[in-house]
């Protein structure tokens, strides 16, 4: 390790390169992983990205992005004296002696999350006490660990994954605190805050027409069994969503899978247009999807080739309408549509042929 006046030096020199002088309030950001939402910011410990072997924060200063450093001295973020977990930088809680990093999360109020991180020791081969860190959780200790030195290296650190699940508050304080006395303390990597329950596939819009059949659907990961519950917004747009139950809407149409992962509502109709949602749960916790519109348009008529002979417009398909609507025959039998043109379930009625004409002659379907 560098001499504490080497110390000083570089914490100067750092902070003059990234203008660390200023101490300000803790910054709070979420960023996405690949695979769940990370709720931790530089959980990494890359920013600020030194150009030194390892580099002092000292207790105070907010130079390491999204954390807060507490304790007596500082903290060391290492890029080139030991590997490590992951990326290009890691940290030590010791400096001259035992200090803390602190974050303060947004997290949903009931929600369980998992609280993961790497563990080693700083300079395992120049010193062989176990190293040792308290965790906390929202000023809760969930978690006292430790790691022991012994046959590891800078070089082979033998970083090791520790996990924990935590629920969420709103506003929740993660702080780690080295427990080891002196100046070689626990090293720390790949801090992250995932939700147990993470929605991976969010519901579509669906656009239908009356009498058809709509459909959305969810996918989650985490901590399974999942139980599904889809709601829907009663009144449209007043941000009330009640659940929804396999069966008779009342309006005509019929709701199956309310309670799994794809929900149908089986022949739409305008009773039927809102927002839908779902609510995905474990045993931990629960999390909500996005509201997404059921559109019902007022009517879909069939193409204007009522015969489906290829050609049209043409009045050939008029007369085969006519014919078909009167109980006689279509001329490319049995390839003709039905005579509810405007598929809204009543034939024959005149409406059909209206929206026929309607559509052949570039209105609207009526």
């Amino acid at each position: 390790m560098n001499t504490h006046g080497e110390r000083e030096a570089i914490v100067l020199s750092i902070r003059a390169a990234c203008g660390l002088a200023a101490i300000g309030s803790l910054l709070v950001f979420c960023r996405t992983s690949t695979a769940q939402p990370d709720l931790v910011t530089n959980g990494g410990f890359e920013v600020p990205a030194i150009g030194v072997p390892n580099a002092i924060i000292t207790v105070g200063n907010t130079g390491m992005t999204g954390w807060n450093i507490g304790g007596a001295s500082g903290i060391d973020i290492v890029r080139s004296l030991w590997q490590p977990a992951a990326g290009y930088q890691s940290v030590s809680l010791n400096w001259t002696s035992p200090c803390t990093i602190v974050q303060t999360l947004s997290t949903t109020p009931g929600a369980c999350y998992t609280l993961s991180f790497r563990i080693a020791a700083e300079n395992p081969a120049t010193d062989g006490t176990i190293r040792s860190v308290r965790v906390r959780w929202g000023g809760a200790t969930v978690l006292d660990t430790t790691f022991n030195p012994t046959g590891h290296t800078n070089a082979s650190m033998g970083w090791r994954l520790e996990s924990v699940s935590v629920m969420g508050h709103g506003s929740d304080e993660l702080r780690f605190e080295s427990t080891t006395p002196g100046a070689y303390g626990p090293a720390l990597d790949d801090v992250r805050v995932t939700p147990q329950v993470s929605v991976t596939a969010q519901p579509s819009p669906v656009t239908a027409c009356p009498g058809a059949d709509a459909a959305f659907s969810v996918g989650a990961s985490g901590a399974g069994p999942f139980s599904y519950r889809w709601q829907g917004e009663k009144p449209p747009q007043s941000g009330v969503f009640a659940d929804l139950i396999d069966g008779p809407t009342g309006s005509g149409s019929v709701i199956t899978g309310a309670g799994s992962a794809d929900l149908q509502i089986i022949g739409v109709t305008s009773a039927d247009a809102t927002r839908y949602r779902c609510v995905v749960a474990n045993v931990c916790g629960f999390t909500a999807t996005n509201a997404e519109a059921l559109t019902v348009l007022p009517s879909c008529c069939d193409t204007v080739d009522f015969n489906n002979d290829g050609l049209f417009p043409d009045t050939a398909d008029i007369d085969d309408m006519l014919s078909v609507f009167s109980g006689g025959a279509c001329t490319n039998d049995p390839n003709c549509h039905d005579i509810d043109f405007n598929n809204d379930g009543l034939f024959p009625d005149t409406l059909d042929i209206d929206s026929l004409l309607s559509v052949f002659s570039g209105g609207a379907c009526l």
